[in-house]
């Protein structure tokens, strides 16, 4: 029986699936997911004034705060969508394993998007940023290198 490993190497503006067979000998990119808003300053992102607020006492009115981190929350919409997607490979048995590559804090968010029955398939997570504008060749290599999959050759 043939393995087949999702890696997953994500950031706050994309995310790559690659699905590597034969202990790392094919490796194919299936999956390609663009997220603009990763890229935008918060201002572009949450354009709504802040509500308005009457003192309990007086006629004064007063601006209300953000309550929330307009990144923070993004990211975590992201994952969750992620989430959603493995979720649904593992329920079409698309995958026997997975490995993640992201930054640190985009890990933990992905971690507490999925499911239980996700976390056991996931063989190796590696806190690192591969950019999306990297060359494809040298993002497999650095995959392999980190997921020590070798002699692997890919396919267009």
């Amino acid at each position: 029986m043939t393995t087949k490993l999702w890696i997953l190497t994500a950031n706050k503006s994309f995310a790559k699936v690659y699905q590597v067979t034969g202990l790392g000998r094919e490796f194919q990119e299936i999956l390609h997911i663009e997220h603009p808003y990763g890229r935008k300053k918060g201002s572009e992102i949450f354009t709504d004034k802040p509500g308005r607020s009457f003192d309990s006492l007086g006629g004064g009115r007063h601006a209300l705060g953000k309550s929330i981190d307009v990144h923070q929350h993004d990211q975590t919409v992201f994952t969750k969508q992620l989430a959603t997607m493995l979720q649904e490979g593992l329920e079409k048995n698309a995958y026997d394993a997975l490995a993640f590559v992201a930054p640190s804090h985009f890990l933990g968010d992905l971690n507490a998007a999925i499911s239980a029955a996700v976390k056991k398939k996931v063989l190796k997570e590696i806190p690192r940023d591969l950019p999306e504008n990297m060359d494809e060749k040298q993002r497999i290599e650095q995959l392999c290198g980190y997921l020590d999959l070798w002699n692997h050759k890919s396919r267009g």
